[in-house]
């Protein structure tokens, strides 16, 4: 599908810009390459906040796409509004935005897929936009590294609220003094030394206040799933083994330490403690 265009019999240059960029190497189709260049999408924004945070919509529902994106850009968003997942990588190789909006349902694709798909090149935050009430949705999403998900009926207004939190959650902070590692409820995120967030997931952060709260004892997988997915442990469940390596990954290793056959024990960080 083609990218949602603005009127071009009222030019005003003061409504947004077409940027296309074709400079992408041809033969290069895979995620983590350019692909071949083509034809980009719009972006709106208005040169009075030429620095403001740049959001990737991503949604075959043209109606809610230009609903959205008017709202959006009208409160100083850049927004970059697509319809085709095919054109996503492309985006994500000219220009990193500041988070994704990111429809379910995309038609032969799924939100799950290119969620995988994103997650396996960028760290960009993602907020699932879906019609549906599907909580295994949910849960294997949030597995997959989606920072929220929110529902395509609540109010635009709701839509920004969300983005603003997960915004707020892994920018850093830069006026925060150096204050050693802390675990901070507030931000639902993890701050280092500088001020700056680690960038955890919903599920990320779950698993490790839960850790943290057991105050280094060990938790079992089990406990884990319950609480952090709602869900018991099923056998061949890897959801909580997937996020302990992710935050392993993220947080260094000897910070979350195995305990056969309890589970795992946070054992904190030089300094650390609940902020």
């Amino acid at each position: 599908m083609r990218p949602i265009e603005p009127d071009a019999s009222q030019p005003d240059p003061a409504a947004g810009s077409l940027r296309v960029d074709r400079t992408a190497r041809a033969g290069q189709d895979s995620f983590g390459a350019a692909p071949p260049a083509r034809p980009g999408p719009i972006e709106i924004c208005s040169p009075r906040h030429s620095s403001a945070e740049r959001i990737l919509l991503l949604d075959l529902d043209a109606q809610h796409l230009r609903r959205l994106t008017q709202y959006l850009t009208g409160h100083g968003y850049r927004v970059i509004a697509i319809q085709d997942a095919g054109e996503l990588p492309l985006r994500l190789h000219l220009e990193t935005p500041d988070l994704i909006l990111l429809e379910q349902r995309l038609g032969d694709v799924t939100g799950t897929e290119v969620l995988g798909q994103i997650r396996a090149v960028s760290s960009v935050p993602v907020i699932i936009l879906t019609a549906q009430s599907d909580p295994v949705d949910r849960i294997i999403n949030l597995e997959m590294g989606a920072d929220d998900q929110v529902h395509k009926s609540v109010p635009e207004r709701e839509i920004m609220a969300r983005m603003r939190a997960v915004l707020r959650r892994v920018q850093p902070a830069a006026d925060r003094p150096p204050i050693g590692w802390a675990i901070s409820e507030i931000r639902r995120d993890v701050v280092r030394p500088d001020g700056s967030g680690c960038g955890l997931t919903t599920a990320e952060f779950g698993v490790l206040h839960e850790l943290a709260m057991a105050g280094g004892a060990a938790v079992s997988r089990g406990k884990l799933s319950q609480r952090v997915f709602g869900r018991p442990l099923h056998p061949g469940d890897r959801a909580v083994d997937t996020v302990i390596c992710k935050l392993r990954q993220k947080l260094g290793p000897g910070v979350i330490v195995t305990v056969r056959p309890a589970g795992y024990a946070f054992v904190g960080f030089p300094g650390a403690g609940l902020g």
